[in-house]
């Protein structure tokens, strides 16, 4: 590759350039075969899942256990998330009723220091 094409590759596109290639007939070109390629390997995806070679029953029980099997695990994996952020939830309540305690406290002594350093100097 040469210096100049890397250099055109690599360098930031400014607003001018970026409009004038969205309007020019190779930007389009580009869009509608990135289209395509998506729309063709959806296609694809399709026709492989209601393909007339699959046509076993017993594949299809088993691949709706597996994935039975798989959703009952996510919700129980869900169910024990919930369990535990409601746990962490009350328990930071609990310590950020400790820490206003603590910082009442802490004013309560500052108070007191700076009423006992005061009587001293007087």
């Amino acid at each position: 590759m040469s210096a100049a094409k890397k250099n055109k590759l690599t360098r930031p596109v400014s607003e001018d350039e970026h409009n004038s290639c969205e309007s020019s007939v190779e930007c389009k070109k580009a869009k509608k075969t990135i289209k395509t390629n998506a729309s063709s390997d959806c296609h694809s995806v399709k026709k492989w899942m209601t393909d007339k070679k699959v046509d076993d029953v017993e594949y299809w029980k088993a691949l709706a256990e597996e994935r039975r099997v798989a959703l009952e695990n996510a919700l129980k994996e869900n169910e024990n998330l919930v369990h535990e952020n409601e746990l962490l939830k009350a328990e930071n309540a609990h310590l950020q009723q400790l820490a206003d305690n603590g910082m009442k406290l802490a004013q309560l002594v500052s108070e007191s220091v700076d009423q006992s350093v005061d009587h001293l100097f007087d």
